[in-house]
């Protein structure tokens, strides 16, 4: 594997696992911690989840590559922001609010990671 494709690929995954993973381990912690039943924490991160995969729908029709570095940069920044807000939010409303935009930032930054990422493999060569 050239480094060039190594190095799209570590930043791939360093970027799903902390958005994804993190995201999905820590708020329902976050949020038993904070009194909320379980019904409503499951509802919660459900609502993250439909979030995560709406999102990654209109990428394919809007990714442009000469773009994608730039866009990548403004929703990693997005999104560290609203997940390092997420523990000062006042209430169930604007928490859920902040974590549906967090999840859908993730999903679209994550697809348009991964485009980008098979547009560095050279035509010829096994995108597999």
């Amino acid at each position: 594997m050239r480094w060039t494709a190594l190095r799209e690929y570590l930043g791939l995954a360093a970027l799903s696992g902390t958005s994804g993973s993190g995201m999905a381990l820590l708020v329902p912690l976050y949020m038993n911690h904070q009194g909320y039943s379980v019904g409503l924490i499951g509802l919660v991160a459900a609502l993250g989840g439909v979030a995560t995969l709406l999102s990654r729908v209109p990428v394919p029709a809007v990714y442009r590559p000469q773009r994608a570095p730039a866009v990548m940069v403004l929703l990693s920044a997005i999104g560290a922001a609203s997940a390092a807000c997420l523990p000062f939010l006042p209430g169930l409303v604007p928490f859920t609010a902040v974590l549906f935009v967090n999840r859908a930032v993730a999903g679209t930054a994550t697809a348009n990671y991964l485009a980008y990422f098979l547009d560095t493999i050279p035509e010829g060569q096994d995108r597999r």
